[in-house]
């Protein structure tokens, strides 16, 4: 859609317009302000109270007595005969900004001046007496009418006492509706969008043509003004605003410090209002808006053809390919008429720059082998080759008879702004020179080429058989991908270990490793565990300890009760007789660090009021658990009656498993009897003993060594491990054997029984056959392998050391080799 007749207006006066220009001083811009110099349309721009906008340039303000030419200028903020003076009110006649400053409370045109009676010409409310300009003149506020003089006063109503509802509102009462607060979209930029800025009015908007504020209505949008645009014989109006005159130090829109930088693109939005349309044709006029003098596409435009009190909006997506510098609201009546319509609510928002396409890197070093093997690792049958023309330059790796590979870890260019890539398209070109069948059926491709990321298995393999034998080299592209971490490394292998005979001879060149645009796959997020509460080592776990819940929480057996008759301590206390016991089951309290105790200290009172006897005879008081039926250390021989209260205390402990019930029994020999008090009983817990888990030491191989293992034909190796970056390599190849040996030790206190060590452990570790070549071995049968073993060194005097040899691994049939990794090794104890 073109706007002729309107850019034919605009244009000439945007280029007009004045160019964003540079400081005048470029030593005064620092920090994330405006600053000395910068272009401004109001002193709010300039960012900083020690500047101001003087003459569409941010200026310093003066001290007291230096020259000024209005008060703004001042930091006292009074200037008085072109001289900064003490800051006060502004008396009549001196030059003012606001009505704020001066005394009159009136600031007109520029300078401080008497408000105006009902009847005088205004152009704002602040210059009536009454606030009210209407029309352009000030007008009285209305007013209840005279009473009948003849009529007798009557009390004024309290405003606060209860309204009749019945009773009739006064008709001559005007009521206003209450306006719309102004509201800016989030992000908005542009600068009093709802023009309800009284001192400012339409600034620091600029206009084209008729184009004026209203007075107050109470029908705008929102506020109270709004704009009015008249197109008439002298042409089309319009409004333009320069939303940044820099690039934005921090984007008002919230995107991040990276896109500061004019904004190239805008979401406008405002409301229109069509107040009157006459003699427009078929065609009617138009609404648009511009930008730079430019016409947008057709969602910056409306037309139409008659008037409406309706309020409605206006939305654009305006984008240029450079930065905007002005934003313009313009209309137009293509065939002639005139028009009003009212302007209001603009809202200009920065759109985030959209994110350049996607660029693949090739991250591969020396991708044609030119400097030798220089970022390159050859295993196997692999060497750098002349032997042969090569696809590009003069060298190419060579693969040849049963297989060999080049890998190399990848290694992001200087200045990559990213750590890594979860995806790479892997492109070489490969040239079969050879093939020999062995043993493998015919039809059957007795060789592969393998294209695998980060030593796990083949994302793709490439048959080969002798039909692929040629002269020329084969595009390849192979892509590889990990939705868990970046790829590191690529690796290209050439295959021929599952037939006896079998071989080939490949030459690759011209590898390039290109990083792909890939997104793994999100994950729902683990939710944050509510943290538990800290956990403690209780001091005594008997519950009820006291008796003063009767039986509560206890097991009383045999004759056992509750007594409650003189009792120094509480109201009630336990009773034991010939053959009874009082018992609990142990429960740890919530906030209990353990889950149990090995042992305790049981402690309690007791007293002995009657005994009755022969001489010999006796009474025995001793303590029990689940674990065991009898402490002799706990038993206490009672032979007479003892009113007085005892101390009591004993230690009850495990062979190794938590303490679940604690008893407390009373048995008589020789016809004795007696009566046994009890109170305040305490389970004191023991020294912890945490169970024994694991007593492999460096199992996960993260440690900077490989001790305190013994290795034979084993390292500790980077990578991927099962747990962590690192894990053990076990080569082996003919007949030799590879080996980890580990001597344990147990800590102080293990076994729980006192005993030299454990006779059983459970060994538990993870593996993967990084490589494997079958050798001479049949098809299908085993040419390697890997168990356990154990070794009592039987040095009696060293307690609990004893061998554990991981992973005897052996390929044993000729030509066969593996490499096996291992992590995550334990050795936990069974109990003996």
């Amino acid at each position: 859609m073109r706007f002729l007749p309107l850019l034919l207006a605009a244009l000439p006066l945007v280029a007009a317009l004045p160019a964003p220009a540079e400081p005048a001083n470029a030593s005064a811009v620092v920090g994330n302000e405006r600053h000395l110099g910068w272009p401004c349309t109001k002193s709010s721009q300039c960012g900083t109270k020690d500047l101001y906008c003087r003459r569409g340039k941010c200026d310093v303000r003066k001290k007291l007595g230096s020259k000024c030419y209005k008060s703004i200028g001042c930091i006292s903020n009074k200037c008085s005969e072109k001289r900064c003076v003490a800051g006060a009110v502004l008396t009549l006649g001196e030059r003012c900004e606001t009505s704020k400053s001066c005394a009159s409370t009136y600031c007109g045109k520029s300078k401080c001046a008497v408000p105006q009676p009902v009847g005088a010409d205004c152009y704002k409310s602040a210059g009536c007496l009454s606030g009210i300009c209407t029309d352009h003149k000030c007008a009285a506020p209305a007013t209840t009418p005279n009473p009948d003089p003849t009529t007798p006063p009557t009390t004024p109503k309290d405003p606060s006492a209860p309204q009749d509802p019945s009773s009739p509102q006064d008709p001559s009462t005007p009521t206003n509706p209450t306006p719309n607060p102004p509201t800016d979209e989030v992000g908005n930029v542009s600068d009093n969008g709802h023009f309800e800025d009284d001192e400012a009015g339409l600034a620091p908007w600029q206009t084209i043509g008729e184009t004026k504020r209203s007075d107050v209505d109470y029908t705008a949008w929102d506020g109270t003004h709004y704009a009015i645009l008249e197109v008439n014989e002298a042409g089309g109006p319009g409004l333009y605003q320069q939303p940044y005159t820099e690039p934005p130090p921090t984007r008002r829109d919230g995107l991040e410090a990276r896109d500061t930088q004019i904004p190239s693109a805008y979401d406008v939005s405002l409301r229109y209002r069509v107040n009157k349309i006459a003699n427009a044709g078929a065609k009617g006029c138009r609404l648009a808006v511009l930008y730079d003098g430019k016409a947008p596409d057709a969602s910056g435009v409306v037309r139409y053809t008659s008037a409406s009190s309706e309020w409605k909006e206006l939305r654009a997506n305006v984008k240029s390919d450079e930065a905007i510098q002005y934003l313009f609201i313009v209309m137009d009546c293509p065939d002639g008429g005139t028009t009003t319509v009212h302007i209001d609510d603009i809202n200009f928002v920065p759109l985030a720059p959209e994110e350049p396409a996607f660029t693949p890197t090739d991250v591969a070093m020396n991708g044609g082998f030119e400097s030798g093997d220089d970022f390159w690792t050859f295993e196997g049958n692999a060497e750098l080759s002349t032997a042969y023309p090569a696809a590009d330059g003069i060298y190419t790796a060579r693969l040849y008879d049963d297989g060999g590979f080049v890998r190399q870890l990848i290694e992001l260019p200087a200045g990559t702004k990213v750590q890594g890539f979860h995806s790479y398209d892997v492109k070489f070109k490969y040239r079969l020179v050879s093939y020999a069948q062995g043993d493998a059926n015919v039809g059957v491709p007795a060789c592969r080429l393998d294209v695998s990321r980060d030593d796990e298995r083949p994302t793709k393999q490439l048959e080969l058989g002798a039909g692929d034998v040629g002269l020329s080299f084969v595009d390849v592209t192979v892509t590889v991908t990990s939705d868990q971490d970046f790829v590191k490394a690529i690796m290209i292998d050439l295959y021929c270990g599952d037939h006896e005979n079998a071989k080939a001879e490949i030459l690759i060149d011209a590898v390039q490793i290109l990083s792909r645009n890939y997104t793994p796959p999100t994950t729902t997020p683990t939710p944050t565990p509510t943290p538990e509460p800290t956990k403690t080592e209780p001091t005594n776990v008997a519950r009820n300890p006291g008796f003063e819940s009767g039986k509560d929480q206890w097991i009383f057996a045999g004759q056992s009760s509750i007594g409650t008759e003189n009792s120094n301590f509480d109201e009630q206390y336990a009773v034991l007789t010939d053959q009874s016991s009082i018992s609990q089951v142990i429960t740890m309290p919530a906030e209990s660090k353990y889950d149990g105790y090995y042992s305790y200290d049981l402690k309690f009172k007791y007293r002995v009021p009657t005994y009755s006897g022969t001489s010999g005879s006796y009474c025995m008081l001793y303590a029990a658990t689940d674990r065991k039926s009898w402490y002799m250390s706990s038993v206490v021989t009672i032979t007479k009656a003892d009113t007085a209260w005892t101390d009591y205390a004993a230690t009850v402990d495990s062979d190794g498993a938590f303490i679940e019930k604690v008893s407390v029994g009373l048995i008589c020999s020789g016809g004795s009897t007696m009566n046994l008090n009890i109170d305040q009983v305490q389970f004191v817990p023991g020294k912890y003993l945490p169970p024994l888990n694991d007593v492999c030491v460096n199992g996960s191989f993260e440690d900077d060594t490989i001790a305190p293992w013994a290795a034979t034909l084993a390292t500790r190796a980077d990578g991927s491990g099962n747990s962590g970056t690192h894990y053990a390599l076990l080569s082996s190849s003919g007949s030799n054997l590879a080996k980890l040996t580990q001597t344990i030790v147990l800590p102080a206190r293990y076994p729980e029984d006192g005993s030299d060590g454990y006779h059983s452990y459970k060994v538990s570790l993870a593996y993967k056959v990084s490589a494997f070549t079958q050798g001479e071995a049949d098809p299908g049968t085993e040419s390697c392998y890997f168990g356990l073993s154990w070794n009592d060194n039987g040095d009696a005097e060293r307690r609990g050391q004893h061998q554990q040899d991981l992973d005897l691994f052996q390929c044993t049939v000729s030509a066969s080799s593996a490499f096996l990794q291992v992590d995550s090794v334990q050795f936990k104890p069974v109990k003996n």
